[in-house]
């Protein structure tokens, strides 16, 4: 039952936001290109104020949304600010309603089906050029215009192979370095997670120790004796 003395308050602009660890569940993060056991979730709620003996209390009403993060997602998050639209993030529920799972993508299947589309268009335009030259090459007379249209077929060529492929392979190390530093967050994070849990235990224990000797060295109080 609510005090005579409280005074409850609500406003549109009023809001909660809690961040909480969480592990096991749905391993498929918006994002990132690993599966995650570990992660930080975040959820923004309504919130009403009271005031009851000289404070104010704040409690979260109805949910608007909830997401969650990589260990190296929430990392980011918390250290990049002002830096375009933000970091990914894996929305779970939106006014209530639970969003489906995350699509699961594999970032070296995608790069190598990526490299193979480059490598046929590169083999395309030499056998473009092949065509072209056994044409010119036919030719009782090849003249200027036709040793300048192959030249720059061959210049074009060139520049696919020296540059373009190239760039595809430095995306995919970096997109590996990334890969490997989720692995090393998400590890982090079990482990931290553990050591935690591990403290906690220790803790409780040394207080549960220090309870059960605290009252088996008190002296029991009797009453007088009987004469």
């Amino acid at each position: 039952m609510p005090r005579d003395e409280e005074v409850r308050e609500q406003h549109e602009s009023y809001g909660m936001i809690g961040a909480h660890r969480i592990s096991g569940g749905d391993s498929k993060l918006f994002g990132s290109s690993i599966k995650h056991f570990n992660g930080i979730r975040i959820a923004i709620k309504r919130a009403e104020k009271i005031r009851d003996l000289n404070e104010d209390r704040f409690y979260g009403k109805e949910e608007l949304i909830e997401v969650e993060l990589s260990p190296s997602q929430f990392a980011q998050f918390i250290t990049s600010m002002n830096i375009g639209d933000g970091v990914p993030c894996t929305l779970r529920r939106v006014s209530g309603k639970r969003m489906d799972s995350s699509p699961e993508t594999n970032e070296r299947e995608t790069f190598e089906r990526e490299f193979k589309q480059k490598v046929a268009g590169v083999t395309q335009k030499m056998d473009a050029i092949i065509d072209e030259a056994e044409q010119i090459f036919d030719k009782k007379a090849v003249n200027k215009g036709d040793r300048e249209k192959l030249r720059n077929m061959l210049a074009m060529l060139m520049q696919e192979i020296r540059s373009n492929l190239p760039f595809v392979q430095s995306q995919f190390n970096e997109a590996m370095e990334k890969t490997v530093r989720e692995a090393k967050g998400e590890v982090e994070a079990f482990v931290a997670q553990r050591m935690n849990s591990l403290a906690q235990s220790a803790l409780e224990d040394r207080g549960a120790s220090a309870l059960l000797e605290t009252t088996s060295t008190t002296p029991m109080l009797s009453g007088p004796k009987e004469s």
